[in-house]
Parts: C-alpha cells; structure tokens; sequence
C-alpha cells in the first residue's frame, strides 16, 4: 500500500533523459564520448541507490559526488550490485583525517585535486600504502569556490604531475554563469580553460579527460570540441537551472511529489486557518487538509501562497503550513477524501514553487525530507 505522501520516481523517464542527453550531444560533437552522471545530494533527492543503479545500467561511464562520504557509500552500493568497475569522481575536497584518505585511496575513488596541498598531503598517504591514484585537476576559471587558481595552475599542475603515486587522468573547471544563452563570462571561463590545459598537455602529454560543461553547458553550449566528458547534473532528473532555459526534446521530470485529502470541512465567514491564524475566511468555505508541511520539505514560505494541483484545477494553499499538514480552499469543485495531490511534476512544475519563493528547482528537490518515501515506478 502507497503511503499517503510520497515521491513517485519513474525510472523509465530517467532512462529516456539519459539516453536523450547522450543521443543530443553525439548530433552536436563527435569528441564528447563519455557521460559523467551526477549524483550528489541522494541523486538531487531522488534517492542513489536506485538511481545510480539505473543510470549504470543505462550506460553511464563515471558518477560524480559531492564529497568522500557520498563516494564511499556510492562505491560500496554499485559493489553490491555488480556495478563496482565504474569510476566515482569525487569533486569536493579531500579530507584531512589520514584514515579518510586511506579509505578512498582503499576504495578506488577517484579525487577531484583543487590545491597543490591536497595533492601532496593524497600523494603522501599514497605512497605510504603503496597504491596509485587517479586524481582530476580542477582549475578555477571563475567559479571562485574551489579550484587551483588559474595563474598557478600550470606551475602546480606539473609539480603534481612528479607525484610518484598521483596519476594525473583527468582536468575540469566549472562553469558559473552556464544557464545564460551566449554568455561572455562563460565564453570567457571557457577559453582560459582551453589556454591554460593545451600549455600543460605540450609539457605532459595529453590528458585522458576534460570536462567543464555542466547541465547548462550542455544545454548551451554542446558542441565544445575540445572536452569528451560532460557532467549532467539536474537535467538528467528532467529540469533546467532557469524555467526560461528551453530543455532538449524527451527530457522530462523524473519525480512527482504527491499526497492525498484526508480531512474536508466546512469553515465559515470570519473564520481563520492555521497557526497563528493568517488567513481569514471571505465567506463559507470548504477546507480540505492534506498531509504533508515543512517535515516533509513543502517549505513554510509557501504559506498562503503555494498551490497544487488535484482533478485537473490548481487550488490555494491557505493559511500557514504546518510541520504535518497544509490546507487548501477546495470551494465548489468536486475534490474528495483519499483524491490525489500533485504538489509538483509535470502537471505543476518545480518551477512553479521555486520561483515563487526566489530560488532555484534544485534546492526544491533537495528538500523533500528523509521520512518521505520514494516510490519508484516503471
């Protein structure tokens, strides 16, 4: 039996936006042949494990992570399930615990490096466990979060290339302004990056990989001829960074967050909703709450002003949202007790709620909360 609140996964809309990523980039550039699937933050909420397990099975050829915790638990799961030979990237920064260290060394993760120190102090425990690594350079072209600043990169980048137990395999950047079409820092993070890893290769040889486009790269700007490697994060799970950012054909939203009516009442004029008693009924009403608040990751924000959606019509959130429950204004429609809510998916897009609360779709996904089962379909 379904929960009463639940996030419905479609796995097979999943394969298609993989499949649609892949197939698009190939029509644009022959020199992009490898697909680095995204997965931090539980799969941008939609839960790892099943997703990875899919996304392996659909082909791809690396997982990115955000940090050594999400990478160990990712590598131990694809293990279990047969899948342990596709590299992880791990693209934060390395931990300062030496057993940490030892544990990705141990695990064959691969280290995204973002200063000469990590470099060293991963070499350093490397050498003393007699294992190789396989490290990623990241050069910060703008980004200005983590990365070897660019005016240094050439001179570190070598000195690591001395490493004895630091393979260098590949050497991205990330792109700060992607989701704006034609945009000059973005040209201009994009030609610093060429410069700088074209004066490194005429010292070190070529580089296996290199990668700089992220979802809104790939949207922009997908035939770069001089990277194989693209990182789809958000796109894969069906959404843009922006709503005006137009999606390629076939991708579509993997998730849908639904609950249902539990309770329906009449209220009359005069009356007040919720906590703190925000909103006041205009006239008789009838109110039906639905069991899910801020527990469950709708934010308290949407108070009186969310909507979702139930037999084809959008209907208001009224009053405040509770840990448990939001209620809505169902006057004169014909919804029911038990009827299903779409708080957001393909009938009423993420979209709709982050840009009513000022923010973007991915912190909307990467709310909804713990307790709220995923429910995967297809």
């Amino acid at each position: 039996m379904l929960p009463d609140t639940y996030a419905e996964i479609d796995l097979s809309q999943l394969i298609k936006n993989f499949k649609g990523i892949r197939s698009n980039i190939k029509k644009t550039t022959k020199s992009i042949k490898h697909v680095c699937s995204i997965v931090k933050a539980n799969a941008y909420g939609h839960g790892i494990s099943e997703i990875s397990k899919i996304l392996a099975e659909s082909g791809t050829d690396y997982f990115g992570t955000a940090n050594y915790r999400e990478s160990i638990f990712l590598k131990t799961h694809l293990k279990k399930i047969n899948h342990g030979s596709i590299p992880i990237l791990c693209l934060g920064v390395l931990p300062q615990e030496r057993e940490s260290i030892q544990e990705i060394i141990g695990n064959g993760i691969e280290v995204g490096i973002s200063s000469f120190g990590q470099a060293e102090m991963l070499n350093n425990v490397a050498t003393s466990v007699n294992t190789s690594v396989n490290v990623h350079i990241k050069i910060d072209t703008g980004m200005n979060r983590i990365g070897l600043d660019i005016i240094e990169a050439y001179d570190s980048i070598l000195k690591i290339k001395n490493f004895s137990h630091l393979k260098i395999k590949g050497i991205y950047s990330h792109l700060a302004t992607s989701e704006i079409p034609d945009d000059n820092f973005t040209a201009g993070q994009i030609n610093k990056f060429i410069e700088i890893v074209r004066e490194v290769e005429q010292q070190t040889g070529e580089i296996k990989f290199k990668h700089i486009q992220n979802t809104g790269g790939i949207i922009n700007n997908p035939s770069l001829k001089f990277f194989n490697m693209i990182r789809p994060g958000i796109i894969l799970y069906g959404y843009s960074p922006t709503e005006d950012l137009q999606l390629p054909d076939r991708i579509q939203p993997v998730m849908t967050f639904k609950t249902k009516v539990k309770f329906i009442k009449k209220v009359k004029q005069g009356d007040t909703i919720s906590y703190g008693r925000s909103y006041k009924v205009k006239h008789t009403s009838t109110i039906a709450s639905l069991p899910v608040g801020y527990g469950d990751g709708y934010p308290r924000l949407l108070s009186n002003k969310g909507q979702v959606f139930i037999r084809k019509k959008l209907f208001p959130v009224v009053g405040n949202v509770c840990m448990d429950w939001i209620m809505i204004d169902v006057t004169g429609s014909k919804v029911r007790l038990e009827d299903t809510v779409e708080i957001f998916g393909k009938n009423y897009p993420v979209h709709k709620i982050s840009k009513k609360l000022g923010t973007i779709p991915y912190e909307i996904l990467c709310m909804i909360a713990p307790r709220v089962e995923r429910v995967y379909i297809n």
